[in-house]
């Protein structure tokens, strides 16, 4: 793996740790790597109600999806549609990515 090396304020790297240790994260080095992950996978555009920002929001998130009632087996068909749907949103943007 390789290193990237940053220098940051006293006081940017304590709001640094602050904000990692309320979101869930082991340490700042973990945070600031999650933050790096996000800003290279920006380009799937998923919504912001989807976005997964720590380990305490993922958990909040599938909570949530428990508790919502709105729950059934996905069938076959389901699955072929959602395999589709996905194969059509890389198709458009390989298609824009090259215009």
């Amino acid at each position: 793996m390789s290193a990237l090396r940053i220098q940051l304020s006293g006081a940017e790297l304590t709001r640094l740790k602050k904000r990692a240790q309320a979101l869930g994260f082991e340490d700042a080095e973990s945070y600031a790597r999650s933050l790096v992950a996000d800003a290279l996978n920006e380009s799937f555009d998923a919504p912001a109600h989807l976005k997964i920002r720590s380990k305490k929001d993922l958990e909040a998130k599938l909570v949530e999806g428990v508790r919502s009632g709105r729950t059934r087996a996905f069938t076959e068909s389901d699955w072929a549609n959602l395999k589709a749907d996905a194969r059509r949103r890389i198709a458009a943007r390989s298609v824009s990515k090259a215009s």
